[in-house]
């Protein structure tokens, strides 16, 4: 069972993290992108050792595949940003309009 005493050492040291915390957010921020850039060059150097052609192929397959999708990330993104502003310009369509003219082109 903890004393007040305890309780107020806990708050004091709570309030010390989360000072020391916003005073480092930089550094803290910054050592991430520095051990992603350790961890990149990591895998190129032990990548330059790989004679397996079939696990080339996969890391290969593996790159395109996240890059391709990052590229569809951003392209959905700017897709919505696009939507998003034709809706602020009033540039949209009701729906039961649009359902509509569906039913009539395709006889539902």
């Amino acid at each position: 069972m903890s004393s007040p005493n305890d309780e107020l050492k806990l708050q004091e040291i709570k309030a010390k993290a989360d000072q020391i915390w916003s005073g480092n957010r930089y550094l803290v921020v910054n050592r991430i992108v520095m051990d992603v850039q350790a961890q990149k060059q990591n895998i190129i150097t032990r990548l330059e050792s790989v004679t397996d052609e079939s696990l080339i192929m996969t890391v290969k397959n593996l790159l395109d595949y996240a890059l391709g999708k990052e590229e569809e990330d951003e392209m959905l993104e700017q897709s919505l940003q696009r939507g998003i502003q034709q809706s602020r310009e009033g540039k949209v369509t009701p729906h039961e309009e649009v359902m509509s003219e569906i039913r009539a082109k395709y006889k539902l």
